[in-house]
């Protein structure tokens, strides 16, 4: 047995990739030793858990072994499953002390191709962790069962009741954030299946009809009253100075109420009282009454508020500052969400088609595809193969005609039970399925994944159709105002300019997905000012764009810096940051005077508080974005001040304390569109 012995602060974050052979069983265990700072990490009453995704998708949730707790040694086994498919398994440690989340460390574990695939291992998701909590609390049910019928020991059954009480919460919290993090229906579904017929648990289902929109993650309400007196807390109130809840005879505290940050809320009844909060339900503020409008904090995802009891019937919270004619609440999903790994996709065609949605006639979704497999063309053999990558497997009726845009693919056929039919042979443009089909997968170049159109018809697409579900519009809102507001960009063209913040190209396509605005023209580039963000526009490329957002001003920052000058009185030639904003704007609008033109203020980075050579601060040329755009009606995301990023959690969101990494995108990103949306 071969042991890796790995230091960790559990405070910074874990750079080293480690990296194991697929199959490999003589290097299987990962020792940790913990430190908080310079001092080993006490680990009395604390577990410690592993979460992956492997490069398949499949899912890992795995208990580590505690070897020393004083010294804060434990060790992770590298299972066969963390090991049966080649590629990146992306990894989580989460250092819990009870159902309290101290700690959470990603990293990564490379797995090299292992040339032997005979005793190769089918990959599936392993919930080690769950499944032991599982049964240990069937266990104590079956303990405390026998237990009421000997004498004596009535004390030591309820000292066991109260400690299972503190174990179920704990499991409880665990189950919840699987959850959140995607686990697959089936996957769940197959292990409360077997749990059940073991007698471990009791089977169960959900009643037709008790599963409502507000209580799904992936909707959001977009229009109606927030506030719902069902859930609420009687004879309780707030602290507004904490956050937390106590007792108050006639006093009532509303459930969490799901809201976004920066936004505008309207309270009908304005005595209530308000809390604040980030995702992970942490307190943020609090606001005394009488409360009429408020705008959210910028890391806000909730609200609670309480008020007099007998005033229930009054409370109404809504969006912004616009009063509806009825207190009907609407929904939306929520574009930013990846659904392919809530649900399978045979059950979301099931469901959707009976709930009135729609999915779009790809049924390809190369997000769940895995890297460098290929299928042999001569055998339908899946094996190894670099460039390639192979499809999931996809859910289709058998018998039906299926088209591709995509002629050089070799398509397997699976039935129920996902084994394998047929091969079908490139070059294929429409196949009949067989009888007993009930699955597809193929292989493709890697570099054509975001082309390829697979749909169940005779005649394969004539444009890129991508993939996903959505609602029919009818079942959206009944109200033409809210309706309007929310597609005013879809489909409509975009140009985009900037410096390397946009050149990475971090923002650009969540954006595009939550909006549904069209990349045209994608423009940024590393090092550039202002002065140069437009020189590449013409009368011809700008011809059919509707939207132009210019992101910049970092570089006139650094660098040396360049004057900011007189936002009024210079022109597009002086040789300032006014006059750089100036000829920019005057350069979009010369190329096309019907486009919207909206500019973005710079990110804050490390040095921000510093002066330049010049003597200016990174805000001086926010303002001066903000005071030139003034004079022309251009509207200013303006994200030094409301993006998030500060001082405090700028490692967090970028490599290099400017440039934004993945997570720090995935926060800028709904932010720019929210604004795009909303002017």
């Amino acid at each position: 047995m071969n042991t890796k012995i790995i230091k960790l602060d559990i405070n910074n974050k874990m750079y080293e990739t480690i990296t194991a052979k697929q199959g490999d069983t003589e290097s299987r265990f990962l020792l940790f030793h913990l430190f908080d700072a310079s001092l080993p990490f006490d680990l009395t009453e604390k577990s410690v858990r592993v979460y992956g995704i492997k490069a398949d998708g499949t899912k890992i949730f795995n208990d580590l072994v505690i070897n020393d707790v004083k010294k804060g040694y434990c060790t992770l086994k590298l299972t066969n499953q963390m090991l049966a498919i080649a590629g990146l398994v992306k990894l989580e440690l989460v250092i819990y002390s009870g159902n309290k989340k101290l700690s959470s460390i990603p990293f990564v574990l490379n797995v090299i191709s292992s040339l032997n695939s005979d005793d190769a291992v089918v990959s599936t998701n392993e919930f080690t962790a769950l499944m032991n909590g599982l049964a240990a609390l069937s266990e104590y049910d079956i303990y405390k069962s026998n237990a009421k019928q000997v004498p004596g020991i009535k004390e030591e059954v309820s000292n066991l009741s109260s400690q299972l009480d503190t174990s179920t919460q704990q499991l409880k919290g665990q189950i919840n954030e699987i959850a959140e993090a995607g686990t697959t229906m089936e996957a769940v579904q197959s292990k409360v299946s077997e749990m059940a017929e073991h007698g471990l648990i009791q089977a169960y289902t959900l009643a037709d009809r008790t599963v409502e929109p507000k209580k799904i993650s992936f909707f959001n309400t977009i229009y109606g009253n927030l506030f719902d007196k069902k859930t609420v807390v009687t004879n309780k109130q707030l602290n507004i100075a904490n956050g937390t809840i106590g007792n108050m005879t006639d006093r009532t505290v509303s459930d969490f109420i799901k809201v976004n940050s920066s936004e505008l809320l309207t309270f009908i009844y304005t005595q209530c009282r308000v809390c604040q909060y980030n995702a992970s339900k942490e307190f943020i503020s609090g606001h005394s009454n009488p409360i009429t409008t408020i705008i959210t904090d910028v890391n806000t995802s909730y609200i609670r508020v309480d008020f007099p009891s007998t005033r229930l019937d009054e409370i109404k919270i809504y969006k912004g500052a616009d009063i509806p004619e009825n207190d009907e609440t609407y929904y939306k999903v929520d574009d930013t969400v990846d659904y392919s790994n809530l649900l399978t996709t045979e059950n979301l065609f099931k469901i959707f088609k009976e709930n009135n949605m729609s999915k779009t006639e790809n049924i390809f979704n190369y997000k769940n595809s895995t890297l460098n497999y290929s299928i042999n063309g001569s055998t339908g053999e899946i094996t190894a193969f670099n460039d390639y990558s192979l499809s999931e497997y996809i859910y289709c009726e058998s018998g039906i005609n299926l088209s591709t845009n995509y002629k050089n693919v070799n398509i397997n056929e699976y039935d129920e039970n996902k084994e394998f039919i047929k091969l079908n042979k490139l070059p294929n443009t429409t196949i009949t399925l067989d009888d007993k089909t009930k699955y597809i997968r193929f292989s493709y170049l890697t570099s054509k994944e975001k082309e390829i159109v697979v749909t169940i018809s005779d005649t394969p697409s004539s444009i890129y159709i991508p993939y996903g579900y959505y609602f029919k519009d009818e079942y959206i809102c009944k109200d033409d105002r809210a309706r309007e507001k929310l597609d005013i960009w879809r489909n409509k063209n975009w140009a985009v300019l900037g410096d390397s913040i946009t050149a990475l190209q971090g923002y650009q396509k969540i954006v595009s997905e939550i909006t549904g605005l069209n990349i045209k023209i994608d423009d940024g580039i590393s090092g550039q000012g202002m002065k140069t963000m437009a020189d590449r526009l013409t009368t011809e490329n700008m011809t059919d764009i509707d939207l132009v957002t210019v992101f910049g001003g970092t570089n006139d920052y650094g660098a040396g810096g360049y004057h900011i000058g007189d936002y009024i009185n210079d022109t597009k030639d002086s040789n300032t940051f006014c006059g750089f904003i100036h000829r920019v704007i005057d350069k979009i609008y010369t190329c096309n005077p019907n486009v919207g033109v909206m500019f973005f203020t710079p990110l804050q980075r490390l040095d921000m508080q510093g002066e330049n050579a010049l003597g200016y601060k990174l805000v001086d040329y926010a303002d001066a974005i903000i005071n030139v755009c003034g004079i022309y009606g251009i509207p200013v995301c303006d994200l030094n001040r409301i993006s998030g990023f500060n001082k405090y959690n700028i490692s967090i969101y970028t490599n290099d304390l400017l440039h934004p990494n993945n997570l720090g995108y995935s926060k800028l990103a709904p932010i720019i569109a929210k604004f795009i949306d909303n002017n």
